[in-house]
């Protein structure tokens, strides 16, 4: 994945926490980057409550909600054995399928 659309962010997308230290990675400058609910709610309807949110999976045909996010943990789950992961994995999975973010 290109390190450029990883970076872009945008007003919808703000920082969840101080700018990562001089010489960070590429991976710890993405997840300061990105908050993973903001990510989820631009590919699919989330409902929250609390810190867990649930929606229907972007990454396949969802009838039912299967998509699960956990704020405190950043961490992504799909019930549909569709994958799971952080939020580069997810911005990886919808740039893989097309999605926009």
């Amino acid at each position: 994945i290109r390190a450029s659309f990883l970076l872009r962010c945008d007003s919808r997308c703000p920082r969840q926490t101080a700018p990562p230290e001089q010489g960070a990675s590429l991976i710890e400058r993405v997840k300061a980057a990105y908050r993973i609910e903001d990510v989820a709610s631009r590919l699919t309807e989330m409902r929250w409550n609390g810190d867990r949110g649930m929606g229907r999976c972007p990454f396949h045909d969802d009838r039912s909600p299967s998509f699960s996010v956990d704020i405190g943990k950043q961490k992504w789950h799909c019930f549909a054995a569709c994958g799971h992961g952080d939020v580069i994995d997810m911005l990886r999975l919808a740039k893989e399928r097309g999605l926009a973010t």
